[in-house]
């Protein structure tokens, strides 16, 4: 819930700025410090790791305007 709070409050101060550097750079040095917290002391599932990767891909589809995930 951090991480979101966090990203929305930056993505709504930033996206006036028609780049998405702009967003992206801060994401990931004060966003991202809340979703990786302990994460190098702690023994991380799959299910974990799967719920870290969403958040993840949900922000930066926000960033770039991106409404589903491409097939691979």
């Amino acid at each position: 819930m951090r991480f979101y709070r966090v990203f929305n409050s930056l993505y709504a101060k930033t996206c006036g700025a028609n780049s998405e550097l702009v967003t992206v750079e801060p994401m990931k040095s004060y966003c991202m410090p809340f979703i990786l917290y302990a994460t190098e002391a702690l023994p991380l599932s799959n299910r974990i790791i799967s719920m870290v990767d969403n958040c993840v891909s949900k922000a930066t589809a926000k960033i770039f305007s991106v409404t589903q995930k491409s097939s691979r």
